[in-house]
């Protein structure tokens, strides 16, 4: 669920990352994961300025731009995520790396 409580993002078995505008309950946009077998959704979760989508697997963790799901990000990694100031985080074996993604 975005901050604002505005949209929401699902993964799903069926491979399909989509996006949600709430309260209307109305599909943005849908992105289709083929590694989804080989690496299932284990976490989803939104910056807090809304501009980006965390997809975290078993194995990589992907960030997606909240405006068409379009993937600008990939990285093996065991852990991820955003900082307060939309700096992403990933967790390697080498230590701990942040950084920012451009869309």
């Amino acid at each position: 669920l975005s901050p604002k409580g505005d949209r929401l993002a699902t993964s799903s078995e069926d491979g399909l990352l989509r996006l949600w505008s709430l309260p209307e309950g109305r599909e943005l946009s849908r992105q289709f994961l083929e590694f989804r077998v080989h690496d299932p959704c284990n976490r989803l979760e939104i910056s807090s300025n809304s501009q980006l989508l965390l997809h975290r697997g078993d194995k990589k963790s992907r960030i997606y731009s909240m405006d068409n799901l379009e993937l600008l990000y990939e990285r093996d990694c065991q852990r991820a995520g955003f900082t307060p100031e939309n700096e992403v985080f990933f967790s390697t074996e080498d230590g701990l790396e942040v950084g920012r993604v451009s869309r």
